[in-house]
């Protein structure tokens, strides 16, 4: 009964998850949707759908209220289909805002509740103290990818994602088992 349940309940967020595309208006091609690939025009709105599908099964310690902050650094082509859900509520009772992280050093301590970590970020994320509750999505990074919760990959002209446990208990985020049942591998399940 338990196999079964557990199965119901991947089913139901993939479900979910490309619901969550359509009424966002981002075409779904994710591996357990369809199994044609990713067009190259595509792969960058998937991604940011699939940072929204993360956020959705994402808690933090800590309360933040009905705003949800995400912060952008470094480069992505996907950051231009996360900038289009200013104002949003895409992620159930969260408004979305979004910023751009400038400058070398920025203060990332109290405005970020997400940070989406591109390619050639200015600042060393390792000089970075963050204070409170933060989920590190990497998202094309290179050297910041040991300290991401999440990690977007491209294998095989398809997107997966990547969870580290161990980095999200250090960063005070939790995921749902439903999101980990999604993952293409999960890391520091026994740290």
């Amino acid at each position: 009964m338990a196999r079964i349940f557990g199965m119901y309940n991947k089913w139901s967020l993939i479900l979910l998850i490309q619901a969550c595309f359509l009424l966002a208006d981002i075409p779904a091609f994710a591996e357990h949707a369809s199994p044609r690939s990713v067009s190259e025009a595509d792969e960058y709105r998937l991604r940011s759908a699939m940072v929204v599908g993360i956020l959705r099964y994402t808690s933090w310690e800590i309360n933040f209220g009905k705003i949800l902050n995400i912060c952008l650094l470094g480069s992505s082509d996907s950051f231009a289909h996360i900038e289009a859900l200013q104002n949003s509520r895409i992620v159930p009772q969260k408004v979305i805002k979004v910023s751009r992280i400038l400058g070398e050093k920025p203060r990332l301590s109290n405005q970020c509740q997400v940070l989406l970590i591109g390619a050639r970020p200015s600042i060393d994320l390792h000089a970075v103290n963050i204070n409170q509750p933060c989920l590190l999505i990497c998202d094309g990074c290179l050297e910041e990818k040991p300290k991401a919760s999440v990690v977007l990959l491209k294998e095989n002209n398809r997107i997966r994602f990547d969870v580290h446990l161990g980095n999200a208990k250090s960063h005070r985020v939790n995921f749902s088992a439903s999101m980990l049942e999604l993952a293409a591998n999960v890391e520091g399940l026994y740290e």
